[in-house]
């Protein structure tokens, strides 16, 4: 899954995920993010705060222990702007 927007490019793969959940987020500037996955009932299920780096970076979220499903991973910055939503499929 990839998604863009003004501020920034973010890509999650692989999707579907088994483990690991890969994130590349090509930032134009440093910046907090918080990373948030819901249930299909809307439940938190992980929740994370990482500082990104302006320009290409990376982060990797376990996922290992969540139930095989759909989930919704939403990504906002520390204005709660909102700078992706998708869903993650967990095998």
């Amino acid at each position: 899954n990839v998604v863009a927007n003004e501020d920034a490019i973010i890509n999650a793969f692989p999707n579907p995920v088994v483990d690991q959940l890969s994130l590349s987020l090509d930032n134009q500037e440093d910046e907090t993010v918080t990373v948030n996955i819901y249930s299909f009932n809307g439940s938190v299920v992980y929740s994370n705060t990482i500082e990104v780096k302006a320009g290409i970076d990376s982060e990797r979220i376990n996922i290992s222990t969540l139930p095989r499903g759909i989930y919704q991973m939403t990504m906002t910055d520390d204005k709660s702007n909102i700078l992706s939503t998708m869903k993650v499929l967990k095998q």
